[in-house]
């Protein structure tokens, strides 16, 4: 069975289901020759190697190039019906909204995108960093609603309050102004909960399409952009003087380095943050900066022998990776000791609030320590007690926090009286 007979095999056999895989297979078809043929694979020259090893690898990277673009090909078609669904349904609520409340309908939707103009800007500045993608969409949601609910239940209220105002023209809060603004808000939120739906539903597809179709391999997306990668190399190559074929080639290597980050590591078998997880995602790193590292090598090559080593050198990596050979794409490469973590906002909160916070118990104690009966009857200790318990809060600030109830008992036993046997 072929690659996309596989995926297409869905549905009763009526007419209609009929037409629409014969449809699906002849498209997704012609996208996999389309691929393939761009990719000139017959022309990657795999010296070296036993023709039937040769043989296996082009026949190995042929089969994932087409389940994968046949993956792709599909969830093209689910987002083409997603975004049809959406603009059939915004042209719908433009007619109701324009129906119902008249020309200044669309005076509403010019407010409404300014007001989504300045939260855009707002969230994709620095200042909205923190929030979370959960947050900012239930913003664009819900204000929009809630805002335009009053227009449209109470315009005399909004009227006469607006009307306090001298320096708003009357016009702008007259009931056909209002209701205006009520209907497009609503036209708005329903916008905003179409393309989540759409969204939300083209995601569940893709998702449903990678995980139920057990013939995927575990490189394909890789071997994909690996193929084309080399193939945008050499067809550089033939034009390796002018400025646009290294541009064009470096970044082929760069959307290469991004790919094997992304997929070299197979987040999809391991567990996030067990050992092995941990393993190949360092794996994929090192892997990713050695590619990366060809860019440096294009732009120093000149047409001839480094050039060529550039592209045997991926040449070679693409047929290990078509056996599914790992350790041998990985021989050469130097491995990651320690991977870097950018600091967030919550790690430096964490850091401050561990350094801060046993600086306030320490305070604390020094002020709160002394007034106890036992230690204020020992008089001048029980301020020695005080200076103590400050002074260790102000070094716990500039040095690293130690156990601040040892601290507290220790200070504690300096300043009670001990018991006389």
């Amino acid at each position: 069975m072929s690659a996309w007979s596989a995926v297409l095999s869905w549905g009763p056999v009526d007419p209609w289901h009929r037409n629409l895989r014969h449809s699906t297979r002849r498209r997704v078809a012609e996208a996999i020759r389309r691929r393939v043929r761009a990719s000139e694979l017959d022309s990657f020259d795999f010296s070296g190697r036993e023709t039937v090893e040769q043989r296996l690898i082009r026949r190995a990277i042929r089969r994932a190039v087409a389940r994968e673009v046949t993956i792709q090909e599909l969830s093209t078609m689910v987002e083409d019906l997603t975004t049809n669904i959406v603009a059939a349904l915004m042209i719908l609520g433009f007619a109701i909204g324009a129906l119902w409340a008249g020309w200044t309908f669309f005076l509403g939707l010019l407010v409404w995108a300014a007001y989504v103009t300045l939260l855009f800007l707002f969230l994709t500045s620095r200042f909205a960093a923190s929030l979370s993608a959960i947050f900012a969409a239930a913003i664009l949601v819900l204000l929009p609603l809630v805002t335009s609910w009053p227009f449209l239940r109470e315009p005399q209220m909004i009227a006469s309050y607006a009307g306090r105002f001298g320096w708003i023209p009357p016009s702008w809060y007259s009931p056909g102004a209002l209701e205006s603004l009520g209907v497009s808000g609503l036209v708005l939120t329903f916008f905003f909960l179409a393309v989540a739906g759409a969204v939300a539903c083209d995601s569940a597809a893709q998702r449903r399409i990678r995980t139920h179709w057990q013939a995927i391999g575990p490189y394909d997306r890789l071997l994909l952009q690996w193929t084309e990668s080399v193939a945008a190399v050499l067809h550089s190559s033939r034009d390796w003087t002018t400025r646009a074929s290294i541009e064009r080639a470096c970044q082929a290597i760069r959307s290469l380095a991004s790919a094997v980050l992304n997929e070299f590591e197979m987040d999809w078998l391991f567990e996030s943050g067990s050992r092995l997880h941990a393993e190949h995602q360092a794996d994929a790193i090192a892997l990713s900066r050695y590619v990366g590292g060809y860019q440096k090598h294009l732009s120093h090559a000149p047409a001839g022998p480094e050039l060529d080593a550039v592209v045997k050198d991926l040449l070679d990596g693409l047929a290990h990776l078509a056996l599914g050979d790992r350790k041998a794409l990985l021989r050469n490469i130097e491995p990651v000791v320690e991977k870097g973590e950018e600091k967030t906002w919550k790690d430096t909160a964490e850091s401050v609030a561990k350094r801060v916070f046993p600086s306030l118990i320490l305070a604390g104690a020094g002020i709160g320590l002394p007034y106890i009966s036992g230690v204020a009857a020992s008089g001048e200790l029980a301020g020695n007690l005080r200076i103590t318990l400050v002074v260790m809060a102000v070094l716990s600030l500039i040095s690293a926090p130690d156990d601040v109830s040892k601290k507290v008992n220790d200070a504690l036993a300096k300043a009670l009286p001990t018991r006389k046997e």
